[in-house]
């Protein structure tokens, strides 16, 4: 039992050490100029106008569900930047070191999680007021109840003798010190510790699931969140009383906290919050049942069900899936029945006159619609890549052009021409198009509509980044 327990006492400490060496080497390792402004404070956000937000993808926080993006941390962060009229942009980190180091490198300006502000995690962290309270619940297989509510095994010695009870748990994680205890109890000869660095909890569920772990521990909120998607898992164990779950900024950026902070006094429990609350931790809600139906049919991990189609027509046109995805679901929202302006029709909206001038049938299926979509895309694509050498530079003028038309775009190329401008630039055909209809700018009438053409773009994407974000940032 001493051996035992010295050697954890030792694992803890070692850990605890690595962690100190592995900060104070990634702080020493960035560049003067990083070290020079560690962090971005509320004043220069506001001045560059975007605020880098860090999340973690999981079925609660940040996810797709049919195009649309979704999650409870989501939702809070998206709130939270219109109030301080910033625009968010989303990083997506999966492993505990990743997202402290990109915090402390100034990689992202806050971190939208769930996070227990502890005494160690305030050397390095600035913690803003809680956004929720949760307490620890260790998660098991139904069928195979290993502890009950008062933490006692429901299995004897002899059931347990030629058996290791695998209790998964992130290291470095306030949940790490409950799963000490646990093992402290049963003197580690029962329970062994399964320990890593993944904030990846869509893994979790599903290795316990499938049998690969016994236990995990997690806050209750995540857990009831995702109690629908797994109906075989219990969480009735409570292992602490409900904690505070904050947010979190650079130690050094008060005014960010501050901010945030007076967001939060204000937000959390009003009518709004409740009906977030309502529509992610509620295993009633709408949001949840509707999960769960694309989760029992294996359609959680997509963008749409088009996904596979998608990808192949896209591949053979040199395409990012995504970026169709993208696009698609500004035009249609995977609707490929519906009919718009003009008429537009199907999946991707294509215009009769386009239609007919690829020789293409707008009443074919969802597989054809997007075969045809695709190959307008490379089209636009194929016209304007000599000009723009920039690959984001070239997708939204690709944008521009599947929104308002190939000759529109040649309109405002010349525009710039005459102002003086580079038209091979797309900083410049944005300032174009945003100053499209101010009379000053343009003599005699115009029929480019440049703000509602660049608001699409936006538009398309934003979608864009969060599709990257979740289906992986490389092609």
């Amino acid at each position: 039992m001493f051996n035992s327990r010295k050697k954890q006492i030792y694992f803890i400490l070692s850990a605890t050490i690595l962690l100190a060496i592995l900060l104070w080497l990634k702080l020493f390792s960035v560049s003067p100029k990083r070290i020079a402004k560690p962090y971005s404070d509320l004043k220069t956000l506001q001045k560059i106008g975007r605020i880098r937000i860090g999340i973690l993808q999981n079925n609660t926080d940040y996810y797709i569900d049919n195009g649309h993006v979704k999650g409870f941390q989501y939702e809070l962060a998206e709130l939270m930047s219109a109030e301080l009229n910033l625009v968010p942009h989303y990083v997506v980190y999966n492993n505990f070191c990743d997202n402290f180091f990109a915090l402390l490198n100034n990689e992202v300006d806050v971190l939208a999680m769930n996070l227990i502000p502890t005494p160690a995690g305030k050397r390095f962290l600035r913690y803003t007021l809680p956004h929720s309270f949760s307490e620890h619940v260790l998660v098991q297989r139904k069928k195979d109840l290993y502890i009950n509510e008062k933490q006692e095994f429901m299995l004897n010695e002899d059931s347990l003798s030629d058996k290791k009870i695998v209790l998964n748990t992130t290291a470095f994680s306030t949940c790490y010190s409950d799963a000490l205890n646990l093992s402290y109890k049963y003197n580690n000869e029962i329970i062994t510790l399964k320990s890593n660095n993944s904030y990846d909890i869509n893994s979790l569920f599903n290795k316990l699931d499938t049998g690969s772990i016994d236990l995990f521990i997690l806050d209750a909120k995540t857990v009831k969140s995702n109690a629908l998607l797994y109906p075989n898992l219990d969480y009735s164990v409570r292992l602490t009383q409900p904690m505070p779950q904050s947010w979190a900024v650079h130690p050094k950026n008060k005014t960010l906290c501050n901010a945030i902070d007076k967001w939060l006094n204000g937000f959390v429990g009003s009518n709004v919050y409740n009906q977030l609350q309502q529509r992610y931790f509620s295993e009633q809600s709408n949001n949840r049942q509707h999960l769960a139906h694309q989760h029992r049919k294996k359609l959680t991990d997509r963008i749409s069900r088009y996904d596979d189609l998608v990808k192949r027509y896209a591949e053979k046109k040199g395409l990012d899936w995504r970026f169709v995805s993208a696009i698609i679901f500004q035009e249609s929202k995977f609707d490929p029945t519906v009919t718009g302006a003009g008429g537009a029709h199907g999946l991707m909206q294509i215009m009769p006159v386009t239609a007919a001038h690829l020789s293409m049938n707008l009443e074919e299926s969802p597989e054809k619609q997007i075969e045809n979509g695709c190959i307008l895309i490379a089209t636009i694509v194929e016209k304007y890549k000599e000009f723009y050498k920039k690959e984001n530079d070239l997708l939204k003028i690709v944008l521009v052009a599947y929104n308002t038309g190939s000759g529109n775009v040649e309109a405002v190329r010349n525009l710039a021409k005459q102002k003086g401008l580079n038209p091979n630039c797309w900083e410049d055909i944005e300032y174009v198009l945003d100053n499209v209809s101010n009379k000053s700018f343009v003599q005699g009438k115009t029929g480019i509509k440049g703000k509602i053409a660049l608001e699409y773009v936006y538009k398309v994407w934003r979608h864009y980044a969060h599709y990257k974000n979740l289906h992986g940032k490389d092609l």
